[in-house]
């Protein structure tokens, strides 16, 4: 069946942005992702993964990574071969995701976990086509990444990927929305927005006057869309969405 490879991408600034900050709430460090992801490589070599792949970055996730390699393989080698993901210029914007991404699936990963938030999770799913895609919640907005301990998350992906456990049997579907605007095609899995602002700040729109059209999957359910018009009021129309 070949090597079992998983991909692994974790977003460096995500629980990290200003809707946190203006709103005193805490934000989730760089140690617990780096911490994650050593867990979930524990997870991997329990059920015989072969080899992760993970995105290099500026926050310290990949150098902490790297640094827990050296000192768990003095212990227990136990962990599969983990390949960074660099040579490519870093951005520190949704690009170095989505560069990411369509490098493991290039390189054959069976699973990709993401770790961030739902704009996280937007740009993975938007580069893994197929691939069954985990998304674990580090994020400030989190209606699709699920709250899983890293080690239980590993296992599942990991049995996944070695083909213990078939794909067909516990991966589902999920809807995407898709946005066009000339040739420029945006896709998400639980929501869209366009704003009227002229300058898009900090890309964290924290109240409704600045949306001029917000779009919700439904998570399983029809779509529906809600629209403001010129004077502030809201149509909704309920329906599917293609």
């Amino acid at each position: 069946m070949g090597d079992a490879v998983v991909g692994v991408v974790a977003n460096p600034l995500s629980g990290r942005d200003i809707r946190r900050l203006v709103t005193q709430a805490s934000v989730f460090p760089t140690a617990e992702k780096a911490n994650m992801i050593q867990r979930m490589l524990t997870a991997f070599g329990a059920v015989g993964v072969h080899r992760v792949l993970l995105n290099t970055d500026l926050g310290g996730i990949s150098a902490s990574v790297f640094r827990a390699i050296g000192r768990h393989h003095r212990q227990d080698g136990r962990w599969p071969e983990v390949e960074f993901l660099d040579g490519q210029p870093i951005r520190q914007t949704a690009q170095d995701t989505v560069d990411a991404v369509r490098r493991m699936v290039t390189a054959g990963a069976r699973v990709i976990v993401c770790l961030g938030g739902d704009g996280t999770a937007r740009v993975t799913a938007s580069a893994a086509g197929d691939v069954p895609m985990l998304a674990l919640s580090t994020g400030t907005n989190n209606t699709f990444p699920a709250v899983r301990e890293a080690t239980i998350a590993g296992l599942a992906a990991g049995l996944v990927a070695t083909g213990i456990v078939p794909s067909d049997s516990v991966v589902n579907r999920a809807k995407l929305l898709e946005a066009r605007v000339g040739d420029r095609v945006e896709r998400a899995p639980i929501d869209g927005a366009a704003f009227t602002a002229r300058r898009v700040g900090a890309r964290a729109g924290r109240g409704p006057a600045i949306a001029g059209l917000a779009v919700l999957s439904g998570g399983g359910r029809r779509a529906g869309r809600a629209e403001r018009d010129r004077t502030g009021g809201r149509r909704r129309r309920r329906g599917g969405w293609r």
